[in-house]
C-alpha cells in the first residue's frame, strides 16, 4: 500500500471516527438531560443575556451549536420562543460550541481506544437508560480523541507532498487576499460537512502535524464560524417567517463579525498571543519528530476569543439586528395558508426532547381545530339557512386533520427510531395516540353536517324538540372538548382528572335522548328520514364522547 493511500484512509477513517463521536457525544448527553433541557429551555426570558447563557450552557454540554441553533429555530417556529431569545441563544450557542477546542487541547488522544472500550460495555450491557447515555456519550468522548490521533497520523505524511506545499502557500494567510481566500475554504468546508466542531478538529489535526501554521488555521477557523449557519439555515426551510428570521440573524451576525475581525486581522492575533503568553509555532523535538506544543492551546483561544468578541459586542444591537431580519424576511399573509403544519420540522430529530415538545404543539393546535370544527358545525344548527363557506370549512379542516395525523405519526414513528429513552418513547406512543384520537373526532363532526345536510336536502328539518335536544348535547360535547384542550394546553392534570366524570354523564343524556325519541316514535309523530337521521347523529355524538373520553385518560396517566 503507498503512503498516499495510507495517508487518505487514515483521515478519512479519522474524521468518520471523529464525526460519529460527535454524534454519540450529543446524543448520549441530550439522553442524560432528557426533559431537563426542555424544561430548562421553556424557562428563557425575553433577557437577553440569559438567553445567552443558556445558548452556551446548552451547546456546551450537548457540545453541538448545530443542534443547538436547530433548536432555537424549531422552538420559534412552535411560537414557545420569540425572535429576540433565539437570537440571543444562537450567540451563546457560538461560545459554547468553542469549549469543544479546548477538549481537543486535553492530551489525552492515547487514551481514545480505552475510553471507547470501557464506555461500549456500559452502553451495550445497561438496562437503565441514564448509565446507557453516559456510556453513549464517553464512547462518542473517546472516538472524538481517537478519531482526532487518527487524522494526526494521517495529516503528517502532507508535508513530503509539494503539490500539498504548493496549496497550502497558495492559500496563506499572508497577506488580506490570503486571509480571505483561508476563511472562504473554511467556510464553504463546514457548510460541506455541517459540522463546525469536525473542521475544528481537521484543522487542528493539520496544525498539530505541522501542515498549516497559527495564522492559516486561524483564518480557517474564522470561515467556520461561517458555515455553521448553514445547519440553521437548512432547518428554516419550510418553517414559518420568524424562524426564517431567527436563521438569517445567526448568519448575519457571524458574517459581520468575520468581516470585522478579518480587517484587523493582525491586530486580532496579537491580542490572543498576548492572551495565551507562548508562541504558537513553537517547535520542538521529540524523538527525532517536530512537535508544536502551543498550537492546539492557541487555536483554542482563537476560536473563543472571536466568538466571546462577536457576542459581546452584538448584546447591544440584537434590537437593531431584529428589526434587520424583520426586513430582510417579510411576513407573508399567504404562507400560514398554504401551510397545514407550522410546528413540525423535521430535523428536529436531531433534538428528540424538543422534537417532542414540537409535536405537543401540533397536537394542541389539533385540537384547537377540533374546538373551531365544532363551534361552526353548532351555528349551522342554529341557523336556518346554511352557510355554504362555513359548510365547506368543515369539510376542508377534516381533510387537514388527516394530513395533520399523518405527518405526526411519521414524524414521531422517525424519532422513535432514533436512540432516545424509553421515557420519550412513552411521550412520543401517548402523542400518535393523540393525534388518532383527534383525527377520529373530525371524521364524526363531518358525519354530523352530513347528516343534518342530507335532511336539508330532502326538504325536512329538525322538529324544534329535536333541535334543542341537539344544540343541548352539543354544546355540553364542547364544554367537554373545550377544558380538555386547556388541560392538554397547560399540563393540566388535575382538572383533566375531574373533568372525567364527565364522560358518563354525556353517555346517560344521550341514552335520555335516544328513549325520548323511541317513546315520539311510538306514536308515530316522526318521518322516517328524521327518525334514522337522529339516531345516526346521537351514535356520532357518543363516538365523539368516546374518543374524547380517551383523550382524556391519556392527559390523566402523563407521568
Amino acid at each position: 500500500m503507498t503512503l498516499f493511500t495510507e495517508m487518505i484512509f487514515s483521515i478519512i477513517g479519522g474524521l468518520g471516527v471523529f464525526l460519529l463521536g460527535m454524534k454519540n457525544m450529543s446524543d448520549g448527553l441530550q439522553g442524560v438531560a432528557g426533559d431537563g433541557l426542555r424544561n430548562f429551555i421553556s424557562k428563557l426570558t425575553t433577557n437577553r443575556f440569559l438567553s445567552i447563557f443558556v445558548g452556551f450552557i446548552i451547546t456546551a454540554f450537548i457540545q453541538s451549536s448545530s443542534v443547538t441553533t436547530v433548536m432555537a429555530v424549531g422552538l420559534v417556529n412552535s411560537g414557545l420562543m420569540t425572535l429576540t431569545q433565539s437570537i440571543g441563544v444562537t450567540l451563546g450557542a457560538n461560545i459554547g460550541t468553542t469549549v469543544t477546542g479546548w477538549i481537543l487541547v486535553l492530551k489525552i488522544g492515547k487514551y481514545g481506544l480505552p475510553i471507547l472500550g470501557l464506555s461500549a460495555f456500559f452502553y451495550l450491557f445497561s438496562k437503565k437508560d441514564k448509565v446507557k447515555f453516559w456510556g453513549m456519550a464517553l464512547m462518542g468522548l473517546g472516538m472524538v480523541f481517537f478519531g482526532l490521533q487518527l487524522m494526526k497520523s494521517g495529516f503528517k505524511p502532507l508535508k513530503e507532498f509539494p503539490q500539498f506545499e504548493q496549496i497550502i502557500l497558495s492559500f496563506s494567510a499572508g497577506s488580506l487576499l490570503g486571509i480571505i481566500k483561508c476563511a472562504l475554504v473554511g467556510c464553504i468546508l463546514t457548510m460541506i460537512v455541517q459540522s463546525s466542531s469536525a473542521m475544528m478538529g481537521i484543522t487542528m489535526g493539520l496544525a498539530l502535524a505541522g501542515s498549516l501554521n497559527f495564522t492559516t488555521a486561524s483564518a480557517l477557523i474564522l470561515g467556520q464560524n461561517i458555515g455553521t449557519t448553514i445547519t440553521a439555515n437548512l432547518a428554516s426551510i419550510g418553517t414559518n417567517t420568524t424562524a426564517k428570521r431567527a436563521a438569517r440573524a445567526h448568519l448575519i451576525f457571524n458574517i459581520v463579525g468575520v468581516v470585522v475581525v478579518i480587517l484587523i486581522f493582525p491586530l486580532f492575533l496579537s491580542f490572543v498571543k498576548t492572551i495565551i503568553c507562548c508562541n504558537p509555532d513553537l517547535i520542538t523535538v521529540i524523538n527525532g519528530e517536530n512537535s508544536y506544543p502551543n498550537i492546539l492551546k492557541s487555536l483554542a483561544t482563537v476560536h473563543t476569543t472571536f466568538n466571546i468578541i462577536t457576542a459581546v459586542v452584538f448584546i447591544p444591537f440584537i434590537p437593531l439586528l431584529e428589526k434587520m431580519v424583520c426586513k430582510l424576511v417579510p411576513e407573508k399573509k399567504e404562507e400560514a395558508a398554504e401551510n397545514y403544519l407550522t410546528y413540525i420540522n423535521n430535523r428536529m430529530i436531531e433534538a428528540p426532547a424538543i422534537a417532542i415538545e414540537q409535536s405537543r404543539s401540533e397536537i394542541t393546535h389539533a385540537s384547537n381545530e377540533i374546538l373551531e370544527m365544532m363551534n361552526k358545525l353548532q351555528s349551522i344548527f342554529i341557523n336556518i339557512k346554511i352557510d355554504d363557506a362555513i359548510v365547506n370549512n368543515i369539510f376542508k379542516t377534516e381533510e387537514k386533520m388527516d394530513i395533520i395525523q399523518k405527518e405526526i405519526l411519521s414524524f414521531l414513528t422517525r424519532l422513535m427510531g432514533q436512540n432516545i429513552s424509553t421515557h420519550l418513547v412513552y411521550i412520543a406512543r401517548r402523542q400518535i395516540r393523540l393525534a388518532e384520537e383527534y383525527e377520529s373526532i373530525s371524521d364524526y363532526v363531518v358525519r354530523i353536517l352530513k347528516i343534518h345536510l342530507r335532511l336539508l336536502k330532502d326538504g325536512q328539518k329538525w322538529s324544534e324538540d329535536k333541535t334543542t335536544s341537539i344544540i343541548s348535547l352539543h354544546n355540553k360535547i364542547s364544554e367537554y372538548l373545550d377544558v380538555m384542550h386547556h388541560s392538554l394546553q397547560i399540563h393540566d392534570r388535575e382538572t383533566a382528572c375531574k373533568m372525567h366524570i364527565e364522560s358518563p354523564q354525556i353517555v346517560h343524556l344521550i341514552k335520555d335522548f335516544r328513549n325520548e325519541h323511541l317513546e315520539r316514535l311510538s306514536k308515530g309523530a316522526i318521518s322516517p328520514l328524521e327518525s334514522t337521521s337522529y339516531t345516526d347523529l346521537l351514535t356520532c355524538y357518543r363516538k365523539i364522547n368516546d374518543h374524547a373520553f380517551n383523550i382524556m385518560e391519556v392527559i390523566c396517566l402523563e407521568k
